[in-house]
């Protein structure tokens, strides 16, 4: 994991990233990779706001704000939010949200304003420093509770998509597909480099 604005690492890792690639190496990808991800699917999906879950140190959020006119994070653990806060409080455009996902998402989603949205779930434990919710990952019941936004949301990416093993407090990869189908019928839906990516079609 990053230190807050650690670029030069970050860009290390991209260029990691792009080795294996070419390698057909596939695995956990870097910060700066996953960025890439979003811009992509911005990009296709013409989104102008990116909700994140997790915010942890705040990287994504910072970097996000260059490319996305809104970004808002959400961090479950108030040590981690308040270093965050404090990191990102240059960047106006990006309001920093403490609370659990599973609670405050939904009503985010609610506020009417907010529109044309790529959701970034990250917020789920990874250990260490990382900020623990009311489960694990709550992949699975994010998806039903953003059901009744979804024509503001355009797009959807789930990061780490190996850890979906039904184990320690996970839904297996086939409970999050299933999900995906039954609250967002309407959207494809693929995997690439460690994460799902679910689009408006």
């Amino acid at each position: 994991m990053n230190s807050q604005g650690s670029l030069i690492a970050a860009a290390g890792g991209h260029m990691v990233d792009l080795w294996r690639m070419l390698r057909f190496d596939v695995r956990n990808p870097h910060s700066l990779s996953k960025l890439r991800q979003l811009i992509a699917v911005r990009n296709r999906t013409g989104a102008t706001t990116i909700v994140e879950t997790g915010t942890y140190l705040g990287n994504t959020a910072r970097r996000a704000s260059f490319f996305f006119d809104k970004v808002y994070t959400i961090e479950v653990d108030q040590t981690l939010f308040e270093k965050a806060e404090s990191f990102l409080k240059p960047r106006t455009n990006v309001e920093c949200l403490f609370g659990d996902c599973a609670v405050v998402l939904p009503e985010l989603m609610a506020r009417p304003d907010v529109d044309k949205v790529v959701l970034f779930l990250d917020g789920h434990f990874s250990g260490g420093e990382t900020g623990c919710g009311i489960v694990e990952e709550p992949a699975v019941a994010l998806l039903a509770s953003l059901a009744p936004y979804r024509s503001r949301i355009v797009g959807i990416v789930i990061d780490d998509f190996r850890t979906l093993t039904g184990t320690d407090g996970t839904p297996t990869k086939s409970a999050v597909f299933q999900a995906l189908e039954q609250y967002f019928p309407e959207f494809t839906t693929n995997v690439h480099l460690d994460q799902i990516l679910v689009e408006a079609a």
